[in-house]
Formats: structure tokens, C-alpha cells, sequence
């Protein structure tokens, strides 16, 4: 919990100052490993939450449960990494792939829930049942395209798509949202949260 959180009730009563826009923890978690499982866990006023750096030469799967990323600015970032001769250049092995799946998780108020710096990454995003609000898009990717597959998740408030991803899934809800996808789909015009 950070200081003024006042998400699910919860308060810090003796905070006084002012809670900075630009975020903190940049990494607050960092994986150059092939695998990564967080569950039960709450990011909060981070610029960046989660960074994960798959190894070029072997799959990696970075999985996400039960878990709240709130007013971050980047919640789950994949990196490219150095292929050794310092210039950046890296590139995957044949077969090589990546999954990172989200499953019962919230991402309130994270401009960029999803956001890929992979060159033409061989990614698989998945979600289940995980409710996205306040986003400027779901979804980033800087070179390339990827696939997400969303099932039974909520998406309000989404205020662009996301170019180079590619969007599948099915039984999603919808409320002021750019981006629109998946069979049995449902949108609502009132907002799906009680206040």
C-alpha cells in the first residue's frame, strides 16, 4: 500500500504531502529470467510496475494472478534484450516464444496496462477475467504486432486503440471504450462499476 492510497478503504492517516504524477519504483519488479509468477500482489504509483527482459535464446512464460496494478503509469513492460555486441540489436531464437498471462487481475488508471518494446516479438498475451479502467489504450507495442486474447474481462474507459496488436477473445464487457473485440461481446452505455 503507498502512501495515500486510499483504494479498498484503505488510508494512510498521517500523510500530509502530495503524491507525485510522474510515478516512483521504475522497475518495481525486474525478471531477465525466462519465468515470472506474481499472485496476490498491489502496485501503486509506479511509473513502471513490472519489467520482464526474455532471454533471445529460450521461451519464456511471465505470469500475473490475483493481482492490482492502481494509478501506474506503465503496468507490465516487455524489453528487448542485448544480444551481447552492446548495440541493442538483439533478435529471438528459431521456436523461441513468449507467453504473459493475466488472470484475475484489476489495472485501474494505468495509462499503458501492456507495453511491449519487443521487435516483432513471437508474444502471446493472455487475460482472463480482468477488468481494465482508465487507460489510454490497452496495449503498446512499439515495432511489430503480437496477439491478446481476452475472455470475460471488463474494458471501460479505454480512450485509443492499440495499433499492432492484434485482438481475439470472447464474453467481454465494454463501456466507453475505443477498442471493441471478440465474440459475445457486451457494451454498456452506464458506467459498470457502483460508486
Amino acid at each position: 500500500n503507498s502512501v495515500g492510497d486510499t483504494c479498498a478503504g484503505i488510508t494512510n492517516s498521517g500523510y500530509t504531502g502530495v503524491i507525485a504524477n510522474t510515478g516512483y519504483a521504475n522497475p518495481a519488479i525486474y525478471t531477465a529470467q525466462s519465468s515470472l509468477i506474481l499472485t496476490n500482489c498491489r502496485f501503486s504509483y509506479a511509473k513502471l510496475a513490472v519489467q520482464c527482459v526474455p532471454p533471445l535464446a529460450s521461451s519464456s512464460a511471465y505470469n500475473f494472478s490475483h493481482s492490482q496494478l492502481v494509478n501506474c503509469i506503465t503496468g507490465i513492460q516487455l524489453s528487448m534484450a542485448d544480444c551481447g555486441c552492446g548495440c541493442g540489436c538483439g533478435s529471438f531464437g528459431c521456436g523461441v516464444t513468449i507467453a504473459l498471462n493475466a488472470n484475475n487481475c484489476l489495472m485501474a488508471n494505468v495509462r499503458y496496462p501492456f507495453y511491449s518494446s519487443l521487435a516483432n516479438p513471437p508474444l502471446s498475451l493472455k487475460l482472463a477475467n480482468c477488468t481494465f479502467d482508465r487507460a489510454s489504450l490497452i496495449a503498446y507495442q512499439t515495432g511489430g504486432g503480437f496477439g491478446l486474447n481476452a475472455t470475460n474481462c471488463i474494458f471501460a474507459n479505454i480512450t485509443n486503440t492499440s495499433p499492432g496488436v492484434t485482438f481475439a477473445g470472447a464474453y467481454n464487457g465494454f463501456y466507453s471504450s475505443a477498442q471493441q473485440f471478440g465474440a459475445a461481446q457486451s457494451t454498456v452505455t452506464t458506467s459498470p462499476f457502483q460508486s
